[in-house]
C-alpha cells in the first residue's frame, strides 16, 4: 500500500507542476488525455475547492463529487 501511495503522490506532483505551467491543459481534452498517458495514470480528475470534478479524462465523472468517485473506485478495486 505504501508503494501505491508513493506512486500516486509522485504522479500527482508531476501533474500539478505541468498544470501550474500551462492551465490550458485542463480545458483541452486532447492535452489532458496526452498528459494522462504520459504519466501513466488511469484517469486524471481536477476538482474545484469544494471537491466537485471540473475537468476529467473520464467525462462521466465531471460535476460529480470527487469523494463519491474515490469510494466507488476503492470498493470496486478499479485503481
Amino acid at each position: 500500500t505504501e508503494s501505491i501511495y508513493t506512486n500516486y503522490k509522485s504522479k500527482s506532483r508531476v501533474l500539478a507542476m505541468m498544470l501550474s505551467k500551462n492551465k490550458n491543459i485542463m480545458t483541452d481534452e486532447t492535452s489532458l488525455e496526452e498528459l494522462r498517458m504520459a504519466v501513466g495514470a488511469n484517469v486524471i480528475s481536477i476538482t474545484d475547492s469544494s471537491g466537485i470534478i471540473q475537468f476529467s479524462t473520464n467525462p462521466s465523472a465531471e460535476n460529480e463529487k470527487a469523494v463519491k468517485i474515490l469510494i466507488f473506485l476503492v470498493k470496486t478495486a478499479r485503481y
